[in-house]
């Protein structure tokens, strides 16, 4: 691996050499907390290059480090880290972890979001996670925002998810009902409880691609009672669009089969009368 070297300002140089003596100094004394060093390794591993020259460093500090960016790190594989992690860290582990951690560097906080507090927290519902999940959201809401949905998208979610989605902010929430019908190709069945919560801040863009999604998999929900309430609630709660909708609603109607149909075509045509009469009025 030829990285870039970094060279330090000589003004810092002193206390930078003081450092990493110190550092050297104290690796196996009273001062260093294998437990959480061993739960750092876990999820922030390096590769065997890389280790090979903190080896050298151990034995030799020198004048000047090579520095090596994010980009230059091996990617983890998530999955198998993820269910080390399940095995051995409980979620009250991860929440007192991210007291410990909190305002360092924020790649060492992207590795926390993703390995273990979103593999964590949705396995357990508790009112302590949901403030974290506001907390994290506003904090780092990119790449939140980035790992939540792909979380929606591409892993199997339960109820809990939804739960915590409920006190995020109306911005975020919409970003990320955009993020999710944008990466989506078809409705999924674990995504009709995810978009239920975040219904309330759709605007007519977004709830018109939702609409498109459930009309192109109609067929497969015609009897889904779950896929004709989120029907009714995107109607209920949009009914002003209903006239731009007819002809979408009307081609979903035409194959649903669910208990919440009737209702559904109540507001449509009602709707759709009251728009009749203040145009003539």
């Amino acid at each position: 691996m030829n990285l870039p070297r970094y060279e330090f300002h000589r003004h810092n140089e002193n206390n930078l050499l003081l450092f990493l003596k110190t550092a050297n100094d104290q690796k196996n004394g009273s001062n260093c907390d294998m437990h959480e060093y061993e739960k750092l390794k876990l999820f922030c591993p390096l590769d065997g290059e890389l280790k090979e020259k903190l080896k050298r460093y151990y034995e030799k500090i020198e004048d000047d480090i090579e520095i090596i960016s994010d980009d230059d790190l091996i990617a983890c594989n998530d999955d198998n880290l993820k269910k080390e992690i399940s095995d051995t860290i409980s979620l009250d582990e991860a929440e007192l972890f991210w007291n410990s951690i909190d305002g360092l560097h924020e790649s060492v906080m992207f590795c926390y979001i993703r390995i273990i507090f979103l593999a964590k927290a949705t396995q357990e519902y508790k009112n302590s996670v949901s403030d974290m999940f506001v907390k994290l959201s506003e904090a780092y809401s990119s790449f939140f925002l980035k790992e939540l949905t792909r979380k929606c998208v591409e892993e199997d979610v339960n109820e809990v998810l939804p739960k915590y989605l409920v006190n995020l902010n109306s911005d975020f929430k919409k970003e990320l009902l955009r993020n999710i019908i944008g990466a989506s190709d078809k409705l999924e069945t674990k995504s009709i409880a995810i978009f239920e919560v975040l219904l309330d801040s759709g605007d007519k863009t977004t709830l018109t691609q939702l609409l498109e999604l459930m009309c192109n998999s109609a067929m497969e929900f015609i009897q889904d009672n779950s896929y004709g309430k989120l029907l009714f609630n995107i109607v209920n709660t949009s009914k002003q669009f209903i006239p731009m909708w007819e002809t979408l609603l009307r081609d979903i109607l035409n194959m649903n089969q669910s208990i919440w149909k009737i209702k559904v075509q109540k507001i449509i045509t009602s709707q759709l009368n009251d728009t009749l009469c203040s145009t003539f009025s």
